[in-house]
């Protein structure tokens, strides 16, 4: 006889539960629009399988005595940074995630960052907003008008394929440390040396925290730019800011950020005195499409199923 299950999803604000009905398995299911860290714990008390998005999933309500029941935890997004893996290994709690479901929404997304920073939209929609009846910021933007050059030679394989089709060349960078023996990939200061836009596009851990950094900074040039759809302590925000107000690279998008939610307090890249630099700001929802969500819901089923049928897809290595 199929085991009951108890499964419970804690952030359907993000992404709604779809129908479960195919499952192999009787089962309950509680869910919860949204839940504040302190109210995690009373949550996932007898929960068998846990779904969530990016609320943290760390060591404390991970402890057996907290939940003592929980086999399995679908993560609903591709990277799970939010989940102590650690501490699901020590207890064998399988975890799976979402690969490539967003693939195609973060690619339009970069690209459209990319084009923003590249012709200064932000900068001039702020400058044209408060143009007095003479229009004399008019001027100030054709003079800059010579940093504003059209897309030809700027740098993953959905984005690569946008980007080529709009004439850009496209090169793919190694590792920073250390490099890879692949052959078809650019060294990682090359890249920062030769490229005039920068796409980041991967994921944050030990050996990616500050890849960017007031070093790799230099290494770009003053009409180069830099943009993050990866994870925000990919880049540090204190030296990217430092390099937009010096006006030594040419500038920046980011869709995410060290802390999230982002705020004014918690990252410099949103004082009040970067509004007069080239700086492109979204609140991490490249992923966010209707075609994302649909995928996302597919692969949730078909985690839970692989799961429940003890043949599980998408699980994520996790490091002891």
């Amino acid at each position: 006889m199929a085991i009951h299950q108890t499964i419970v999803a804690l952030e359907t604000f993000f992404c709604p539960i779809p129908s479960l009905t195919s499952l192999p398995c009787p089962y309950t299911l509680h869910t919860y629009d949204r839940t504040a860290a302190s109210e995690i714990n009373e949550r996932i008390a007898q929960a068998t399988v846990l779904i969530v998005t990016t609320l943290p999933i760390r060591a404390d309500a991970l402890d057996v005595a907290v939940s003592p029941h929980l086999r399995a935890i679908a993560v609903v997004a591709s990277g799970t940074n939010n989940i102590d893996l650690v501490a699901c290994q020590q207890r064998g709690i399988v975890v799976m995630n979402s690969p490539g479901a967003n693939t195609e929404s973060v690619a339009q997304h970069a690209l459209t960052l990319l084009l923003a920073a590249r012709r200064m939209i932000i900068p001039m929609h702020v400058a044209t907003m408060g143009l007095d009846e003479d229009g004399h910021e008019r001027s100030q933007w054709e003079r800059k008008g010579t940093l504003m050059n059209l897309l030809r030679d700027r740098k993953r394989k959905r984005l690569a394929n946008m980007c080529q089709a709009l004439g850009m060349r496209v090169q793919v960078s190694d590792r920073k440390n250390p490099p890879s023996q692949s052959t078809d990939r650019v060294s990682f200061q090359e890249v920062l040396r030769t490229s005039t836009a920068v796409v980041l596009c991967v994921p944050l851990t030990p050996s990616t925290e500050n890849l960017i950094s007031t070093e790799e900074l230099k290494l770009m040039g003053e009409q180069a730019l830099l943009i993050n759809v990866s994870r925000g302590g990919v880049v540090d925000e204190t030296a990217l800011a430092e390099a937009l107000k010096q006006g030594s690279i040419g500038g920046a998008a980011t869709d995410v950020f060290a802390k999230e939610p982002a705020s004014s307090a918690s990252s410099p890249l949103l004082h009040a005195d970067m509004r007069e630099t080239n700086l492109t700001v979204s609140p991490h929802l490249a992923w966010l499409a209707q075609s994302t969500i649909e995928n996302y819901q597919r692969v949730l089923v078909e985690n839970l199923q692989g799961f429940l049928e003890e043949k599980p897809v998408n699980v994520v290595k996790t490091l002891a």
